[in-house]
């Protein structure tokens, strides 16, 4: 390590601007397995929250974060009278676009039939549903409680701010009632009521049904029993949580993650040719001196050691800086960025092997230099 470090004192420039090149390639592996991680934290968020073991949806679909999903609302009513069913809800989600403070934005409604108030909600600040009226929204929506959200002809007060509840493409959710949620997808501007009716069409529009409807099982009783009940009706599809879970990670996101892997692929390609080009013109650079070690009697295993300390210093160096500038621009980010610990283990395996990789054309060049070279 004392030979790799005086070597690196001759040339510290070459070596501080190749660390902090592989510490650039890190941070941007880090940043896109962070926003895929963070993604999935997203997408996920409502699956896992919501207090129920099966999800109950329309039969051929596997929704409603998949595909749509539509089912009647006497369902949750079939669904509750099932033995070993401890309670059924009604689930519906839809997106729209809402108003606040003159800025209009899209955010995914989420349908609560009271008393069920969505205890399971993460709330961060302020209370529950109680009364038609009302809205529970993420803190990403930038409405304090007490403020007022515009949305499909209803004006909504802001009674409580969740934390973390997104869509995977950063929208925010929030909670209405069902009363309200109905109203809001029957919603048409009078201007298209009068041009329908103009056209013969005389209706007013018409609130949608439900997406699913979601089901806890009683403490004690059998999952597998109740599913196979669920199961012989011809017109729903019953899936459990991992169920759900498994469609949006591998189904929704899958395309996702493998454009993630492709990045982080090119980046430990990049990676590799820099430290191989760093690492054999260092070794071109001290041709002299190790034939010098050679005829001095050194052993491979000594000139192998100094090359390997050197691409092993390169490594740390690079991931160390590839963390500082990870954290220092996550920040900045208009996603969530999830960075655990086995994502940080995983990048830096792969930068310690890309380098270990690099340094093999380093290591044959200097098995090539003959001591004789020293004379010359």
């Amino acid at each position: 390590m004392n030979l790799a470090i005086r070597d690196i004192g001759r040339s510290a420039a070459r070596f501080l601007l190749t660390a902090f090149g592989i510490g650039l390639l890190t941070s941007g592996s880090l940043v896109m397995q962070g926003i895929y991680r963070g993604i999935v934290t997203d997408a996920t968020k409502l699956v896992r929250t919501v207090d129920a073991d099966l999800w109950v949806v329309e039969a051929g679909t596997t929704g409603p974060f998949a595909e749509t999903s539509r089912v009647p609302r006497s369902l949750a009513d079939r669904v509750a009278a099932v033995p070993g069913i401890e309670a059924a809800r009604a689930f519906a989600l839809a997106s729209e676009t809402v108003t606040t403070g003159g800025r209009r934005q899209t955010a995914s409604l989420l349908s609560l039939d009271l008393p069920d108030d969505g205890g399971w909600l993460p709330l961060q600040s302020g209370r529950l549903l109680r009364s038609a009226g009302e809205i529970v929204t993420d803190a990403s929506l930038g409405v304090p409680i007490g403020g007022a959200v515009a949305v499909g002809g209803e004006m909504l007060t802001v009674v409580g701010l969740m934390e973390g509840m997104v869509e995977p493409s950063g929208d925010p959710m929030a909670a209405v009632t069902a009363a309200d949620f109905r109203r809001i997808q029957a919603y048409r501007p009078p201007e298209a009521v009068e041009l329908a009716r103009a056209g013969g069409d005389s209706s007013t529009g018409e609130g949608a049904g439900l997406s699913a409807v979601t089901a806890s099982v009683q403490p004690g009783r059998s999952l597998a029993e109740v599913l196979d009940r669920i199961r012989t009706w011809p017109d729903v599809a019953v899936l459990t949580r991992d169920d759900q879970l498994s469609l949006v990670i591998n189904g929704r996101l899958e395309r996702l993650r493998k454009q993630i892997l492709l990045f982080t692929g090119l980046l430990s390609v990049i990676t590799a040719a820099v430290v191989t080009v760093t690492i054999y013109a260092m070794t071109v650079e001290k041709q002299h001196t190790i034939a010098l070690l050679k005829l001095m009697g050194a052993r491979d295993i000594i000139v192998l050691r100094l090359i390997l300390d050197q691409t092993g210093l390169l490594a740390l160096s690079g991931i160390a800086l590839g963390f500082w500038i990870e954290a220092t621009v996550a920040p900045l980010f208009p996603r969530r960025i999830v960075v655990d610990t086995g994502a940080a283990l995983q990048v830096s395996a792969i930068v310690v092997v890309t380098c270990l990789i690099g340094s093999v054309a380093g290591i044959w060049r200097a098995s090539r230099i003959d001591a004789r070279e020293a004379l010359s």
